[in-house]
């Protein structure tokens, strides 16, 4: 027996080496090895262990074992006590036992904990055993199949959720990019309307008031009309509001929330500080504010900045 190398800790394939499922059978006698390995290698690629300390390290050497057979009774470890370490430690292999009508009692507490898959009693038929077999290896590589659907599955569900979130930073950055840009706009349009309003407009009004030949005259009117057209986003911000003011109180208004004080609106525009301030209280009226000590410059300023 010492002699005999199957019942030393060895393993060793038979059969076809490749495209073929693997499986380990376990028996400390060295002719139960032999007379498994001839029945079903045609089948079968089979690894054999002649201890249970032989089949764990075989297990953790070999990948893609199917299933593990082993007889209950062997010295050191017994069959059950294998399976239930082979169980903890891989999980996806099913195990089998096969051992005599004694053990039976034993064999059935280890089936109902989940231990084994299967067991045989001796002596064992190579029909019935084959059938098994078939059975646990179609069971073992559907279960790997699933096992790694279900992981890429997940893991093309982590790379959803990646791109989801780069999805919303994206999202996030163009709405910023989009609100800069509406305050630059904005920020262009007062400065526009500023500078018409102190700089272009009063040189017109003075014009008006000087001898002007009709070419002249027509000159001033192009221009004005030229100006309304670069002012129109905030002059039409300010008809869209439900609010019918007319062009000067329009004019006004803007001056207004450019900052230009009723004295300096006066002068720019050639008209006298009564008619600024009913200008004022016109377009308070039309805004809706009734109480004059609200700042009209705040309140232009909120409503169509």
């Amino acid at each position: 027996m010492e002699n005999d190398p199957f019942a030393q800790e060895v393993d060793i394939s038979v059969g076809p080496p490749t495209g073929l499922a693997r499986l380990l059978y376990v028996d400390d006698e060295p002719t139960n090895l032999k007379l498994f390995t001839s029945s079903f290698s045609d089948e079968f690629q089979v690894l054999v262990a002649g201890s249970g300390q032989g089949a764990l390290k075989c297990l953790e050497r070999e990948p893609d074992i199917a299933c593990v057979i082993t007889d209950q009774r062997m010295p050191g470890m017994s069959g059950t006590e294998l399976l239930a370490i082979v169980r903890g430690a891989f999980p996806q292999t099913l195990r089998m036992i096969i051992s005599a009508w004694s053990d039976s009692e034993t064999l059935m507490e280890a089936v109902n904990r989940g231990h084994i898959y299967r067991f045989f009693t001796k002596p064992w038929h190579a029909v019935e055993v084959r059938q098994c077999l078939r059975r646990a290896v179609e069971k073992y590589f559907l279960q790997r199949e699933r096992e790694q659907l279900l992981e890429k599955l997940q893991q093309s569900n982590e790379q959803l959720q990646r791109h989801a979130e780069d999805l919303s930073d994206a999202n996030t950055a163009l709405r910023a990019m989009l609100r800069q840009g509406t305050a630059l706009k904005e920020e262009m349009e007062k400065n526009i309307q500023a500078n018409i309003n102190q700089r272009i407009l009063p040189m017109l009004h003075k014009l008006r008031t000087t001898s002007l030949e009709n070419r002249q005259q027509g000159y001033v009117d192009l221009l004005e009309k030229s100006l309304e057209e670069l002012t129109t986003p905030f002059s039409s911000r300010l008809s869209d509001k439900h609010h019918h003011l007319t062009a000067v109180e329009k004019q006004i208004a803007s001056m207004v929330c450019a900052g230009n004080t009723s004295k300096e609106i006066s002068n720019l525009l050639g008209l006298s500080p009564r008619t600024v301030e009913t200008h004022r209280y016109r377009i308070r009226h039309k805004l809706g504010v009734s109480d004059r000590r609200t700042c009209l410059r705040e309140l232009l300023s909120s409503l169509f900045s």
